[in-house]
């Protein structure tokens, strides 16, 4: 829904060619699902004592287990959408490099052993490396 929304919106727009509506429709999901899912730490609410505030959504998502249908699901939907924006730029190797480059940034992050590397927001907004402890700490 969000995705044929964003479609809409960048066509509507005179002068923007359909080859950068779908670039921009893929740009504009992929920064989206980045912020949403990897970079925000921690839960709106105070109903959990602080329990989820070191963890991102992709990490609270089935409590933290990989390969589930939703996790599976929400690492597919990028794939898709890199696979017809690509398709509906008649393959044009620029605009393919930029959509490949936005499906990198959004898929690497979900695999299973990248979060240690992912730099974690701090309170005082010094980013910092999360430790290998907490990997290990999390099996």
């Amino acid at each position: 829904m969000l995705i044929a929304a964003l479609k809409i919106l960048f066509d509507i727009v005179p002068g923007i060619s359909q080859e950068a509506s779908w670039t921009l429709t893929n740009m504009s999901y992929m920064f989206g699902s980045f912020l949403m899912f990897h970079w925000v730490r921690g839960v709106p609410f105070e109903f959990n004592a602080g329990a989820y505030d070191n963890l991102n959504m992709w990490e609270q998502i089935d409590n933290g287990a990989q390969y589930t249908p939703a996790k599976k699901f929400l690492l597919s939907v990028p794939i898709v959408l890199f696979l017809i924006s690509t398709h509906y730029t008649n393959y044009d190797l620029t605009y393919f490099t930029i959509n490949f480059l936005a499906v990198l940034g959004v898929v690497i992050p979900k695999l299973p052993y990248v979060s240690f590397i992912l730099p974690m927001k701090t309170t005082n907004g010094i980013s910092m490396l999360i430790s290998l402890s907490r990997v290990i700490e999390h099996e």
